[in-house]
């Protein structure tokens, strides 16, 4: 019941701010940073990009702004095949360290991981989700050595592979394009 209801609500939410996109990215807009970082200005456009339509008629957010249930149930659906993969990659992990967790610990230990790199105060919930999932395995019953050994491994899969990777490709194919155009709006405004 009480995933049904977070779900429903969590539904509410997100289609609210979906439908509201426009008024708040005017409201944000208001806000000055003070100073000029070029990189802001590509995300703000890449953002401001979802909200335009494009050439087949519809921006992102007006399509999602059309509450259709199956869209909707294929982004849910999407969003839990993802949770599934993170709690058998935490027992794989436990597998690989000859710890056999069971579903329920995947579970609890995943979810913990999932709640501390959202509300961590640091970014991505660097060193406190580590900790956590092994306290956490720990109060379930897995050997303190072990739990530790888990959650750093499975943070370096979840995170840290991911940032390796992503670093590796945004230097093949994107920091080299993003310098070049920097460059060219330099001489441009130089000119």
């Amino acid at each position: 019941l009480a995933l049904i209801v977070g779900a429903l609500l969590a539904t509410a939410v997100c289609y609210w701010i979906v439908k509201n996109a426009a008024t708040l990215a005017a409201w944000l807009s208001q806000f000055e940073v003070g100073f000029d970082i070029p990189q802001l200005d590509v995300l703000a456009d890449t953002i401001n990009g979802w909200l335009r339509p494009t050439e087949t008629g519809a921006s992102v957010f007006a399509t999602l702004q059309q509450f259709q249930p199956v869209l909707w149930g294929r982004l849910y659906l999407s969003s839990l095949v993802g949770k599934l993969a993170n709690i058998a990659l935490l027992m794989m992990v436990g597998q690989a360290l000859h710890v056999d967790l069971s579903v329920l610990q995947g579970l609890i230990g995943s979810g913990f991981a999932f709640v501390y790199t959202v509300l961590s105060p640091v970014p991505q919930g660097i060193g406190i989700v580590e900790s956590t999932l092994a306290y956490q395995l720990t109060q379930l019953g897995v050997a303190q050595s072990a739990s530790v050994a888990i959650g750093v491994l499975y943070r370096g899969f979840t995170l840290w592979l991911g940032a390796m990777l992503g670093l590796v490709m945004l230097y093949a194919v994107g920091l080299q394009s993003y310098a070049s155009q920097l460059q060219q709006k330099e001489v441009g405004v130089s000119d």
